[in-house]
């Protein structure tokens, strides 16, 4: 799937009179929790304003299934598992892996029609769980993306899940717009203001930005494991639709081709929960000590220290001063580093108009190719 074309206003407000509420691509692959948060408890989440209980079964499958109880509408993650089965807390229903209603305790113990609980598709890969929100026979597996880290046999990962009260499209926005990184996280993540070099490219549905930084010292994120105190910092992330990021971070010696360097490949999920907030996942390796505890530990702390204590405020200023206008709509100024973003946002609005029109032909956006020095 891709999208040609800008997003115009008329465009946007026709779906809101339509009724088709917030920007949520619901045919899509999500990421649900890595997969070792998901255990032998039952445990809510909500995604795409949907509530979601999820759990494993006793023989290890991996299960989400609506949270609302058909009967009186009691929330079944407070009951307990019984088997397989999930028990409501309220009047003791129980409903299987399937969704089924497989026991009730009251009566004849007939089970009564439509007291079935949706079951949500939710396949295992690359040590996350995804969840299908949309159209069951469009929930196809193979369509889930190859996340373009090292194998986690090889190299340990580190993961975490962070819940941050920002529209999801924002995120996109601010992990597509490198340049706002020597503002927010200078000497941390990436290295202090320093002229760069800044490319975009666009195929299909991926969007990606890149920037070179020559002969800067070694930023924060780079420096337990890259032993030079100056290099070459190359940075790139990737987006597919609707929320699956893909980033390469290396430093090399001054000159030197970033084959050379060290590496550090993330994956960041986003999974939008509400209309202002979302999940956000994210996993890290490297190639150079990458069984080094204690630099994890050190990593994961700026990672978090990044999202939560810089990014998600900034974020959360600005979505408060947008006051639940559409970006768009707001008409605001563009800069020549917003085009990777800008893209990402025309690809995923019309891929909810389309789903919300039933358009499943689509065509192919040619590649694009720009630079900017900065």
């Amino acid at each position: 799937m891709s999208a040609t074309g800008a997003v115009n206003q008329s465009g946007c407000d026709g779906a809101r009179q339509r009724g088709w509420g917030m920007s949520f691509l619901k045919n899509a692959w999500y990421c649900a929790g890595w997969s070792s948060g998901i255990e032998n408890s039952p445990i809510l989440r909500r995604f795409l304003d949907e509530p979601v209980v999820l759990y494993r079964t006793e023989g290890g499958e991996a299960t989400a299934l609506s949270d609302i109880c058909p009967h009186r509408f009691a929330p079944l993650h407070k009951g307990k598992l019984v088997g397989d089965n999930i028990e409501c807390p309220y009047h003791g229903l129980q409903f299987n892996a399937a969704g089924a209603c497989a026991h009730n305790p009251h009566g004849s113990g007939r089970i009564p029609q439509g007291s079935n609980v949706r079951r949500y598709p939710l396949v295992e890969s690359q040590n996350a769980a995804w969840i299908w929100m949309g159209d069951l026979a469009l929930a196809d597996p193979e369509l889930i993306p190859d996340l373009g880290m090292f194998d986690a046999d090889f190299c340990p990962w580190i993961t975490e899940h962070l819940h941050l009260a920002i529209d999801y499209r924002l995120l996109i926005d601010n992990l597509l717009d490198l340049s706002h990184a020597s503002y927010l996280h200078p000497g941390t993540l990436t290295p202090a203001r320093a002229k760069r070099e800044m490319y975009f490219t666009q195929e299909g549905n991926n969007v990606k930005s890149s920037y070179i930084q020559r002969d800067i010292p070694t930023p924060g994120s780079q420096s337990p494991f890259f032993s030079e105190e100056r290099g070459d910092y190359h940075s790139e992330i990737e987006w597919l639709l609707p929320g699956i990021f893909r980033n390469r971070l290396i430093m090399t010696a001054v000159g030197r081709p970033p084959e050379e360097g060290s590496l550090m490949c993330n994956t960041l999920l986003i999974t939008p929960e509400t209309e202002t907030s979302c999940h956000f996942l994210y996993a890290g390796t490297r190639n150079r000590q990458m069984h080094n505890s204690q630099i994890d530990e050190v990593l994961r702390k700026m990672t978090n220290i990044a999202f939560k204590d810089e990014d998600e405020p900034m974020m959360m200023d600005c979505q408060a001063y947008m006051g639940g206008r559409d970006l768009t709509d707001l008409k605001p100024i563009y800069l020549e580093t917003d085009e990777s973003d800008i893209r990402a946002r025309r690809i995923l609005e019309k891929a909810i108009r389309d789903e919300q029109a039933g358009v499943t032909d689509r065509v192919d956006t040619p590649m694009m190719f720009a630079s900017v020095g900065q």
